[in-house]
């Protein structure tokens, strides 16, 4: 007669960190055995130091010993899997091609996180979760363990609400750039200037004097970038430049020292002529009509052009 099933509750992420950790080791170089345990009393990960420790929890009857194989090819399959359940466009079209043929994983990585589609990035990561989560549930099934979890451990995590620190650090970049003399205009460019949930990176123009010293801006630059690098899923920023006449000059540099010969990987055209700009016209170069009149001014006036997201309105317009 088969038993009721054992109920206790768990934590799906020591769960998780634990068979995680075992998948990892390679058994021939680790200087310990690798063993882990659930404690069915407490419903805890134990993880023995030792050989004499392990061979002491070996006999306790307390304790399931988690399998080390549980994470084997996890990914079998999975690549399908994830572009099928992707929506019919351009997108499920690329992936699906990169994933036929030799390196496939590693065409489907550069692409899912090498490229700004942070919803995508994301996406991957809860269907990374979900199949880990899946597994451990089956497992704990097998061994007649109904878990109590205190939570929906398959409800996906919503997407992460960044959009209002982003704008906190470009209403402090232009508190700050507004009083540098040789600052023109300052305008909002890009995806924040839009509903996305997710913008890849911040983008202002910034309209500088031909004779502006750029070092002070450059200074400003790389604070507004440490700010949204904070904000994780590698969200950079760029300040374009244009001049009195609407005309581009390229990128404020992001390097703290800017001199011609420092950075072998510097894409300037005439780096070190004009000290912090980047003139890669060659790699970026912003429509004419955008320097003209960019989607949201911000200084020394506000003009809008197009439709200006809530919140947008509500923390630099207002």
């Amino acid at each position: 007669m088969k038993q009721p099933p054992r109920k206790f509750h768990l934590n799906i992420s020591d769960l998780e960190e634990a068979f995680e950790f075992l998948a990892a080791v390679d058994p021939d170089y680790a200087d310990e055995p690798c063993i882990s345990f659930l404690d069915q009393t407490t419903g805890k990960v134990v993880d023995p130091e030792d050989e004499e420790e392990i061979e002491a929890l070996l006999g306790d009857k307390n304790l399931l010993q988690l399998p080390d194989y549980l994470f084997e090819d996890l990914f079998y399959g999975a690549l399908d899997e994830f572009v099928s359940s992707l929506p019919d466009n351009s997108l499920r079209t690329e992936l699906a091609r990169a994933i036929r043929g030799k390196g496939a994983f590693r065409r489907f990585k550069n692409i899912v996180f090498g490229g700004g589609n942070v919803e995508l990035k994301h996406r991957w990561r809860w269907f990374e979760t979900r199949r880990k989560r899946e597994r451990i549930v089956k497992w704990l099934r097998e061994e007649n363990i109904e878990p109590e979890w205190g939570c929906d451990i398959f409800e996906a995590p919503p997407l992460p609400d960044k959009r209002a620190d982003l704008l906190r650090a470009v209403l402090a970049f232009v508190k700050d750039a507004r009083n540098l003399s040789g600052v023109r205009r300052i305008a909002l460019l890009g995806s924040l200037a839009t509903p996305k949930a997710i913008p890849k990176d911040v983008d202002l123009l910034v309209e500088v004097s031909d004779d502006m010293s750029l070092k002070k801006l450059a200074k400003l630059t790389r604070q507004l970038l440490g700010k949204t690098m904070q904000t994780g899923d590698g969200c950079g920023a760029d300040v374009f430049l244009c001049n009195p006449q609407h005309e581009y000059l390229g990128r404020i540099c992001s390097w703290k020292t800017c001199a011609p010969g420092i950075r072998q990987g510097c894409h300037a055209q005439h780096c070190g002529d004009r000290a912090f700009l980047n003139d890669d016209l060659q790699v970026v170069r912003l429509d004419p009509s955008i320097v003209a009149e960019p989607p949201l001014e911000l200084w020394p006036e506000i003009i809008t052009r197009a439709e200006i997201p809530d919140d947008v309105r509500e923390e630099l317009v207002t």
